[in-house]
């Protein structure tokens, strides 16, 4: 809290302007990030927001290259300078985008956006523990600048398409046991049957749902539940066909949100499988627990 407070003291002298839109134009240095009332280390920054560092601004869209991404993700946002205080929209392909607030001062830019759970536009720039809100401060990087938001890293990795999980997801319906899940189906058709629909599992940062369909398709989501990233929507979401071989699940990308996951091939072999719980082991040899949606 008393990290906002200072922050915004800091911008209370500023002037409004004719045409915000105009001076918000060009590159942007993250310097400041508040997140559920806890200041991010630059580190953690160039990790969970934006891995370079910077914004830019051409038009009505922000560029900004997010972690482990080798192209800029465009955001077209829109500014209302006639609210007080005055707002900011963000707009993304998947759904309606964060709706914010924001304090302009000559060369630094405050932006505040909703926490997770919160409904409407934020009315301040409070952001005390608990709120899951988005605080942060930009300044207007000078022309040397040698890093851009379009420019990607020399040595990025890929996503990982397959985080981690839990050994024991927080929202499933039980308590998971290998040893006392049942063996898997020993016939292929039954196997078959029985991985039909979607499952899921949940870690620190993240809701995964995976749905296997009846015609061979399949569609995975990835929600995230850092307020940052649920502001700049790196939601991720990917389609294909997947076959079941001797007990093995192989799913081929067709369509992704992340370019670099299209025609990448995965699977998983299923080793316990039951109504409600699915226990695999994947491409990289981790063990995947899942349980049943529906």
């Amino acid at each position: 809290m008393l990290h906002s407070l200072l922050l915004v003291s800091l911008f209370m002298c500023f002037q409004g302007e004719v045409d915000d839109t105009k001076s918000f134009q060009g590159k942007w240095k993250v310097v400041t990030v508040l997140e559920d009332g806890k200041s991010l280390t630059e580190q953690e920054i160039a990790t969970k927001l934006v891995a370079d560092g910077y914004f830019t601004v051409e038009g009505l869209v922000i560029s900004m290259l997010p972690p482990g991404q080798f192209e800029a993700k465009k955001i077209p946002f829109v500014l209302n300078s006639k609210t007080e205080p005055k707002s900011i929209d963000l707009m993304g392909a998947n759904k309606v985008g964060a709706t914010g607030i924001y304090l302009h001062s000559g060369d630094s830019l405050m932006l505040c956006f909703p926490g997770i759970n919160e409904k409407g536009r934020p009315t301040d720039f409070s952001n005390q523990s608990g709120s899951h809100r988005v605080l942060m401060v930009l300044q207007r990087a000078s022309a040397g600048s040698k890093t851009t938001a379009n420019a990607a890293p020399t040595k990025a990795a890929p996503a990982n398409p397959n985080p981690a999980p839990a050994p024991t997801p927080a929202a499933a319906p039980v308590t998971i046991v290998y040893q006392q899940l049942p063996a898997a189906p020993s016939t292929m058709q039954e196997m078959r049957s029985k991985l039909i629909g979607t499952w899921g599992h949940q870690t620190e940062e993240s809701i995964n749902y995976y749905t296997l369909n009846a015609d061979g398709t399949f569609s995975t989501t990835i929600d995230w539940k850092s307020g940052i990233k649920n502001t700049f929507k790196h939601d991720q979401r990917t389609s294909g066909t997947w076959v079941l071989e001797n007990g093995v699940i192989v799913a081929t990308i067709k369509a992704s949100t992340e370019k670099e996951m299209i025609n990448q091939v995965f699977s998983w072999r299923v080793t316990n499988l039951s109504d409600k719980n699915l226990v695999a082991i994947d491409n990289q040899g981790k063990a995947r627990y899942e349980w049943r949606v529906r």
